[in-house]
């Protein structure tokens, strides 16, 4: 009953989408759902009033009446168009906007929700069940309005033929709606586990796509290609089982409306002998027992449809209603530090779900403008200082940037005040220059190239045949690691923040990549505060000072002479990374 309350609660809330165009939409789908029934009508009186007239009329008032009816016909049909069409391109503006909503919902998810997510799962929620979303809008919607007024107004037509036919017609309409609910009940569970199961394939998939060279190189019988093909089988077993159901009840409504169709029709032909039913009365009947059974037979496939939906617009208004980073905290949305800021921390923790704490009591004070490298072991909370001063983790203790909380900043004026150029900065698939502006999209195409210029974007680019223009492909694919670094420091220069937080730059590169950029980097942190997390100690040596953590502490900061004199953390890591006896 819980599941059920919240399957109605979700397809309230996406019928909502459709309130900015509800009487469009309204009349769209009015008309479209009496579309059949008007057809049907239309047609059981034109052939109904050509026999009739065949017996007893001339041929021009034969052809007199068929000009009246291919009139009316085409007026319905003309209208039925532009309802059809308002119908389905509300429906496609109510997905867009849903789309758009769902990209802000996970964009502004805090990291720890959206980086516990897989993004196969979540392109499955984008995609198809998005696609069901709309599904729900136009055809299904369609469909229940169009079979509940067509049993309805076709049962009323043929009541008003004879009433006996319609009480038949009514008693099998009840027995195969019960029929149809209980058989439609034993799937509900079914498809439910058939949306996360299509949720688990695509995840697998994405990782293969995502990891398809070590895919080569190891093989195809890798553990994750096992789990794929495992998953692929799963999805399978599901969908079988629920359309074996589908298939029984189906093929049971189709037998069952015909069966129903011609006795309505036999009985019909006796009645007509009988005296009691006109000849123009048959055709009539003929059309509007077709409305009543056949929608009838439909209502199971449709409940159907409608089961199979439910949890996946579940899944998508779970993406909807997921936590958010708060926009507009604070007061105001101006921040401004200027040409740098200062950045001070007094016993600030920072601790996971599970407890355990990634940042602990940590004290430290950054004046202005100056440069600080932060180096330690993997997991001591190098890069955890940097989503904090970001605005994208919360913390006890007190943190600020130029002298304001971080906290209480609005995160949009926050994140305007600082550049960040990490290990894998993603590229987008555009042009070098796109991807340049993504630092400022209002900069100018000087501003840009000038930062391109800067960041010695110009010594590779100069010998591609279509310069900033070059397609990078998906995630830089096309460029080195040394290209699509001094891309993403060309970004951060045309950002031209006064905070700079440069997250492992140079980890992923040669030696003569990391030479190569060094210039660009150096240039890039004049005149800003300027954070270094950094493996390689190397980057940091010529650092205003050092801090050392180590299990979420700070446990030495100092210049690299001073950290070298003292025999504790840092000494050691150099050593071992020079090659140096212990």
């Amino acid at each position: 009953m819980k599941e059920k309350r919240a399957g109605d609660k979700s397809v309230k809330r996406l019928l909502g989408y459709l309130a900015p165009w509800k009487t469009r939409y309204g009349a769209g789908l009015l008309v479209t759902a009496l579309d059949p029934y008007m057809k049907s009508l239309l047609v059981g009186l034109f052939i109904g009033g050509m026999l009739e007239f065949a017996q007893t009329g001339s041929f021009a008032g034969v052809m007199k009446e068929a000009a009246k009816w291919l009139l009316l016909m085409a007026a319905w049909l003309l209208a039925a168009a532009m309802g059809q069409y308002a119908f389905e391109s509300v429906g496609r503006r109510a997905a867009a906007e849903l789309k758009k909503d769902l990209y802000q919902s996970m964009i502004r998810a805090p990291y720890r929700v959206i980086s516990g997510q897989h993004t196969g799962d979540l392109l499955s929620r984008l995609d198809s069940d998005v696609q069901s979303c709309q599904e729900l809008w136009g055809r299904l919607s369609g469909d229940m309005v169009r079979t509940v007024l067509s049993v309805v107004l076709g049962f009323a037509t043929v009541w008003s033929i004879h009433w006996l036919i319609a009480v038949v017609l009514c008693g099998v309409g009840v027995f195969m709606m019960v029929f149809n609910s209980f058989m439609t009940r034993i799937n509900r569970k079914r498809y439910e586990e058939e949306a996360a199961q299509q949720g688990e394939t695509i995840s697998y998939m994405s990782d293969l796509l995502a990891g398809s060279q070590l895919v080569r190189i190891y093989g195809e019988d890798t553990g994750l290609m096992n789990r794929f093909e495992d998953s692929c089988r799963r999805l399978f077993r599901v969908f079988m089982r629920s359309l074996n159901v589908r298939a029984c009840y189906y093929g049971f409504n189709q037998v069952n409306a015909g069966l129903t169709l011609a006795g309505s029709l036999g009985l019909g032909m006796f009645l007509y002998h009988q005296g009691i039913l006109s000849l123009a009365a048959l055709p009539l009947l003929i059309q509007m027992g077709t409305m009543v059974v056949s929608p009838i037979a439909e209502l199971g496939w449709i409940w159907d449809g409608w089961n199979e939906m439910v949890p996946r617009i579940r899944r998508v208004t779970e993406l909807l209603d997921q936590e958010k980073e708060d926009m507009g905290r604070g007061e105001g949305s101006d921040v401004s530090f200027g040409q740098g800021a200062a950045i001070r921390a007094e016993h600030m923790s920072f601790f996971y779900e599970e407890g355990s704490p990634a940042l602990s009591h940590v004290d430290l004070e950054i004046p202005m403008g100056s440069t600080y490298g932060i180096v330690g072991h993997s997991g001591s909370g190098k890069s955890t200082l940097l989503r904090l001063l970001m605005g994208m983790e919360d913390y006890q203790g007190s943190l600020q940037i130029g002298g304001r909380e971080v906290r209480d900043m609005p995160l949009a004026g926050l994140r305007g005040q600082i550049a960040y150029v990490p290990q894998e900065c993603p590229l987008f698939d555009g042009s070098i220059l796109e991807n340049i502006r993504l630092g400022r999209p209002s900069a100018s195409k000087e501003e840009a190239l000038a930062a391109a210029r800067a960041a010695d974007v110009e010594e590779f680019v100069s010998g591609m045949e279509q310069g900033y223009d070059t397609l990078v492909g998906e995630n830089g694919v096309k460029l080195s690691g040394g290209q699509r670094q001094r891309i993403a420091i060309a970004r951060a220069m045309l950002k031209d923040a006064p905070i700079l937080l440069l997250d492992e730059v140079t980890a992923a590169l040669d030696g003569a990549a990391e030479q190569r950029i060094q210039g660009s980097l150096s240039r890039l942190m004049q005149g800003r505060t300027t954070l270094i997390v950094a493996h390689r100690l190397s980057n940091v040596v010529d650092a205003d000072r050092i801090l050392v953590l180590d299990g979420g502490r700070v446990v030495q900061q100092g210049t690299h002479s001073q950290l070298l004199e003292t025999d504790g953390l840092y000494a050691r890591l150099y050593r071992l990374q020079m090659g140096a006896p212990g």
